[in-house]
C-alpha cells in the first residue's frame, strides 16, 4: 500500500519512538523538523540511521518549510509546540495529526502543564487524543483516544509518562488511520466521553500556568495541599521552579515531602506545627495526617525541559511517598 509522504514535528523521545514505529513497519519517514532546542538530540540521531531529512528550525523556519510542500503530506505533531498558521493549515495538500494530552475536547492548551492540572483539579480519570488540526486550538476532529485512571498517589510526572506511553500505544495500532487522507474522525461535540468532574476542565491552559502560582497555603486541608505538592512533583526532572511555602518571614522552596497519613483512631495533633527550624523542616498536621516539607531558601533561575531527560531516554526516578 502507498502512503502519502510523512512529516514529523516535535522534539524529544515521543516523536523519535513513533517515527521508529513506522520505519519498523517500512513506512517512509520523509522529513522531521525539531521545533525545541535539545542538547542531546533522538531525533538527530534517528535521521542520520535512516537517512531521514533532519531540521532545526524556529517557528519562521517552520512555517516556511511547510508553506513550500506541494505533494501531499501527512505532518504529525507530536510533542510539538509550534503553533500552524492558518494559511499552512488550509492547504489542501497537507493532513496535521496532532498528539494531545487530554482527552478533548477538554483541556484544551498546551500538553506541558495539563498532567500537573489533572492532579491538582483532583481528576481521577484522565486519557489522550490524536486529533486532526484546524485553525484554533486543539478543536480539530478527534482521530483516537485512550482513558486510564488516575490514582491518588500519581503525580504530574507519573501522568505524564503514562500519557505518553498510551499515546504511543495509540501511534502503534491506529498509524494507518492517521496516514489516511480519507478518514476525517469525529468533531469533538459528538465526542460523548465526559470522563473529567473538575469545573476547570473548560480552560485553555497555557504553559506557565503553575497551581496557586507554585505557592503552598498552609490555609489549605490536607487533601489540597497534597494534590498541589502533587501536581508540582517531577521528581528530578526541573520542568518547572520547585513548589513555594513562606516561612520565617522568608518565601522557601520545598525540596522534597514526606506524607503521613493517620491511622483510624491514633490521637490527633494540633492543626499545624513547626517541628524542625534548624533543619529547615516544616510539619503540617491534621486531622487525617501530616505532611513533612523539607525547605532551603527560594533561588531564581530557569527550568529544564522535561524532554532533555526524555531524548536522552533517561527513566525518571519517582519518589517514596508514605501513607
Amino acid at each position: 500500500m502507498g502512503y502519502p509522504n510523512i512529516g514529523i514535528m516535535g522534539f524529544g523521545k515521543m516523536p523519535a519512538d513513533c517515527a521508529q514505529i513506522l520505519l519498523n513497519h517500512q513506512v517512509k519517514v520523509n522529513f522531521i523538523l525539531e521545533t525545541e532546542e535539545s542538547p542531546f538530540s533522538s531525533l538527530e540521531g534517528l535521521c542520520s540511521r535512516n537517512s531521514v531529512v533532519f531540521e532545526k528550525t524556529r517557528a519562521k523556519e517552520a512555517a516556511a518549510y511547510l508553506n513550500d510542500l506541494e505533494v501531499p503530506t501527512v505532518i504529525l505533531s507530536i510533542n510539538n509546540n509550534f503553533l500552524f498558521p492558518a494559511n499552512i493549515v488550509r492547504k489542501e495538500n497537507l493532513r496535521i495529526v496532532n498528539f494531545h494530552n487530554a482527552v478533548l475536547p477538554s483541556y484544551p492548551g498546551h500538553g506541558q502543564s495539563i498532567p500537573r492540572w489533572i492532579v491538582y483539579n483532583g481528576e481521577t480519570q484522565h486519557g489522550v487524543t490524536w486529533h486532526l488540526v484546524n485553525e484554533s486550538i486543539d478543536s480539530g476532529n478527534i482521530l483516537c483516544n485512550k482513558t486510564f485512571a488516575v490514582l491518588d498517589t500519581d503525580t504530574a510526572l507519573s501522568v505524564m509518562m503514562r500519557s505518553i506511553r498510551v499515546g504511543i500505544g495509540l501511534f502503534e495500532q491506529w498509524w494507518e488511520r492517521f496516514l489516511d487522507f480519507g478518514f476525517s474522525g469525529i468533531p469533538q461535540a459528538d465526542n460523548m466521553q465526559r470522563i473529567y468532574k473538575s469545573p476547570m476542565q473548560n480552560r485553555l491552559y497555557r504553559k506557565k500556568d503553575i497551581p496557586n502560582n507554585g505557592q503552598l497555603d498552609p490555609g489549605w486541608d490536607f487533601d489540597q495541599s497534597i494534590r498541589f505538592l502533587r501536581s508540582m512533583d517531577y521528581s528530578r526532572l526541573q520542568v518547572v521552579a520547585p513548589p513555594k511555602i513562606a516561612f520565617e518571614h522568608e518565601m522557601c522552596s520545598i525540596k522534597k515531602y514526606r506524607v503521613e497519613k493517620r491511622l483510624p483512631g491514633a490521637e490527633e495533633s494540633a492543626k499545624k506545627e513547626n517541628v524542625g527550624q534548624a533543619e529547615q523542616t516544616y510539619r503540617l498536621n491534621y486531622d487525617e495526617g501530616a505532611i513533612t516539607l523539607y525547605l532551603q531558601k527560594s533561588k531564581e533561575g530557569p527550568s529544564r525541559d522535561e524532554d532533555l531527560a526524555l531524548a536522552l531516554g533517561r527513566r525518571p526516578v519517582f519518589p517514596e511517598i508514605s501513607h
